[in-house]
């Protein structure tokens, strides 16, 4: 594979995957609730659980099941009705919360552990097979058969980075002191919101055919 054709692929790699972190989505919304109404930390951690989450995705690419999981009724409609019926779960309980900003957000102190926070985001983006299309489409139109392995665990990389970073970008801003200060005024709202979203976005995936 020449030098062109490997760096034109990488270009187009980049930009997908940059597409795929901004793209608004169950993602977003998790490290959006988990940043306003529990920490930064939370959202930073709920980040690292989605671009960790990735590398399954990569993982299974690269052993060739992402046409399997793409084709197979079965598969599809297993992993979609897990993420959609996780997004309804979490969006229910943050409905019925009646959640608020706390006053002093950096000191928030929950009883949830690390491990729920980084789970969350995990299993949000795991659990999507809107993903798994995601990879089919880059796996199987951009990415050339005789691209080398090492080449293909770095895209992997970079797409795990773009979540990494892009929601590390949104806990962080999102809770800024003056964002959270024209925000905490309609807090339970917001919460609200998010939560109806969560569900909403749950029962799209489940009704969903593709």
């Amino acid at each position: 594979m020449s030098n062109d054709l490997l760096s034109a692929e990488l270009i187009q790699v980049s930009m997908i995957a940059i597409f795929m972190a901004i793209s608004p989505g169950a993602d977003f919304a998790m490290v959006t609730r988990n940043s306003l109404f529990y920490s930064r930390r939370a959202g930073l951690l709920a980040a690292l659980g989605v671009a960790s989450a990735t590398w399954v995705h990569t993982a299974y690419t690269l052993a060739g099941l992402v046409v399997l999981m793409a084709s197979s009724v079965w598969v599809f409609t297993a992993v979609k009705w897990m993420g959609g019926l996780y997004l309804v779960y979490i969006g229910w309980k943050t409905w019925k919360s009646r959640l608020e900003i706390p006053q002093q957000h950096e000191l928030s102190n929950s009883a949830k552990s690390d491990w729920a926070y980084f789970r969350q985001g995990f299993i949000t983006n795991a659990t999507n097979p809107k993903t798994t299309l995601f990879y089919l489409s880059i796996f199987t139109q951009v990415v050339n058969p005789d691209t080398s392995l090492a080449v293909q665990l770095l895209y992997g990389l970079i797409i795990s980075l773009a979540h990494g970073l892009w929601f590390s970008i949104l806990a962080i801003g999102i809770t800024h002191q003056r964002v959270l200060e024209k925000l905490r005024a309609g807090g339970r709202h917001i919460g609200r919101a998010l939560g109806g979203a969560l569900m909403a976005m749950g029962v799209g995936l489940m009704a969903s055919h593709r």
